[in-house]
Order: C-alpha cells, then structure tokens, then sequence
C-alpha cells in the first residue's frame, strides 16, 4: 500500500482514535496539540523499539 497524501475516513478515524486515547481534544485533524503528542509517541517508540535487526544478503 501507497501513500496517497489525501486525508480521508479512514485517516480522520485514526487521527480520532489517538486523541480520545491521548485525552485530546477530538477534532479529527492533526492540529498543534496532536502533533505534539504525536511526534512525543514516535519518539518514545523508537526508543522502546527492541526488535532484533537482521541483516541480510543474497549472495
């Protein structure tokens, strides 16, 4: 699946859906708040991301 860069339903639930669970004010938008909260999530994610990486080749 491909990005499209077109917000639609499935994406303003989603934007929904993280600010009900973050005690957001529920706007379906990714306004100053949510964005804040977001990039604070991603940052916390990448730091909690215990996932062995493999690397591998094809010989």
């Amino acid at each position: 699946m491909t990005a499209d860069r077109v917000v639609g339903p499935g994406t303003r639930r989603a934007i929904e859906a993280f600010q009900r669970d973050k005690g957001l004010t529920v706007t379906s938008e990714v306004d100053d708040p949510t964005l804040k909260r977001l990039t604070q999530s991603l940052k916390v994610a990448a730091r909690c991301d215990t996932t062995p990486h493999v690397e591998m080749s094809i010989r």
